[in-house]
């Protein structure tokens, strides 16, 4: 059997591999076809030589494009086309955001007016991940899964053939749930500090930033660095190994579950993001809640990438794929930023202005953290005057909103934990506002007023 390698122009993930090799083989002459995601290629096998043509059009239909030539990737890409892609889906994200805060939606999913990240923002990541990097990482799982069960099953109605999708998000959704626990278990033993917080999710924004150039292509040098799942024998050969008729009831699907489950230890800058939040909850059952329900935001986004790419075909989907790339960017960077306010205050600790004369008298101002929030929620301050400012803490507040502290009045970060007592000793050489934030820069909902 002769080989031939053919260069290919788009391929991003696993999804992208699994796409053109299924077709690609469909076409009269070809036995074997092996994609590799990082060298752009595809090896074709054969004993007659095929028809080049209908090689072109068959990956021009999936939205990729053969190169006659083998050339080095570039940083940045020489397509036009891939700039104005971006440029517009950021003017859509952009613009959509804008309609979504003017209409109040966007306060629903609004960490700084909840006090911490609520079951509904948690939800909407999931969505949110479903439709881009977590179908990024897992897709070409859901794939090869998907086109298994089919091959093995083509006279099954379609009610039948989406039971393996069934099983495996299944198995995501109860993992997720119970490793989410345990990381609250761990957590409730072994709290991270602010400063590895910011580490943590400064990692993760890294992460979900490569994933989102991956997907525009705006750098085809880094996009030739897959994030995806591999699709050999970790994971796939050992569930498809196991979607055997000669197995029945839950047996069958085993492989299946297990593959769902060990998700959980992907790479997906989403999923550790919401690691890091389970385990901060510092509790078994915050914790299953926290991941069971981002896996639930992730069902139709996976559940659905089947009939997606039955919808989303060739240039189109190409273009669905960089928008997502775009979105996935933007959160990758507003991950960064969040963590950048407390690195630059480990690091800049001792430039504030909290120094106090001993000399001058101190007033005592007392306040309260119920699960309301801060009580007074506005405190009042004189200029160029020394307060003590004492808060009785009544509840457990998780992930980074556990922390607490002044910026421009005492940068010591400190955490809230029920049953503790705060203090900080605040002197405002410049009137203004300064808000009681956390760890990440989001605000308790509560200031201080210096007049």
């Amino acid at each position: 059997m002769k080989l031939t390698t053919i260069n290919i122009k788009g391929m991003h993930c696993n999804s992208c591999k699994l796409l053109l090799e299924k077709s690609i083989s469909k076409i009269d002459k070809i036995e074997t076809v092996q994609a590799n995601i990082s060298k752009g290629t595809v090896t074709i096998g054969y004993e007659k030589i095929p028809n080049m043509d209908d090689i072109r059009n068959v990956v021009h239909e999936c939205g990729y494009e053969v190169s006659e030539e083998v050339t080095s990737n570039p940083w940045l890409s020489k397509n036009i086309d891939d700039y104005k892609v971006m440029i517009l889906s950021l003017l859509g994200f952009m613009f959509l955001y804008f309609i979504l805060s003017k209409t109040g939606v966007s306060s629903l999913f609004d960490i700084k007016s909840q006090g911490s990240p609520s079951l509904s923002l948690v939800l909407l990541i999931g969505i949110t991940a479903g439709f881009s990097s977590c179908m990024a990482v897992v897709g070409g799982l859901v794939l090869a899964i998907s086109s298994k069960w089919n091959k093995s099953n083509n006279k099954q109605t379609f009610g039948q053939k989406i039971i393996p999708h069934f099983w495996f998000n299944a198995g995501r959704i109860i993992g997720f749930g119970i490793l989410g626990g345990l990381l609250g278990l761990f957590g409730s033993v072994i709290r991270l500090s602010p400063f590895m917080m910011s580490i943590m999710t400064l990692i993760v924004g890294v992460v979900m930033i490569m994933l989102g150039v991956n997907l525009t292509h705006i750098s085809p040098k880094l996009s030739s660095v897959s994030l995806s799942l591999p699709t050999g024998r970790l994971f796939a050969k050992k569930e498809t190994d196991l979607l055997q008729d000669k197995d029945t009831g839950f047996r069958k699907y085993l492989g299946t579950f297990s593959s769902g489950v060990l998700t959980f230890f992907l790479p997906c800058g989403f999923t550790f993001a919401m690691q890091i939040y389970a385990m901060n909850t510092g509790s078994f059952g915050m914790g299953m809640i926290v991941m069971a329900l981002f896996a639930i935001g992730t069902l139709p986004g996976l559940m659905g990438i089947g009939s997606l790419t039955s919808i989303f075909k060739g240039k189109t989907a190409q273009i669905a794929f960089k928008a997502i790339g775009v979105l996935v960017i933007l959160l990758g960077l507003y991950n960064i930023a969040n963590s950048y306010s407390v690195v630059a205050t480990r690091f800049h600790s001792g430039e504030t202005n909290t120094s106090v004369n001993s000399n001058q008298s101190t007033q005592i101002i007392n306040m309260t953290y119920t699960d309301s929030g801060l009580t007074p929620s506005v405190v009042n301050l004189q200029i160029d005057k020394t307060y003590t400012i004492v808060i009785d803490i009544e509840t457990n507040i998780y992930g980074c909103m556990s922390t607490i502290y002044i910026p421009g009045l005492d940068e010591n970060i400190q955490s809230i934990k029920k049953g503790n007592q705060i203090t900080f000793v605040v002197h405002a050489a410049t009137a203004g506002e300064y808000e009681f934030d956390c760890a990440m820069g989001l605000s308790h909902n509560a200031k201080i007023v210096v007049k």
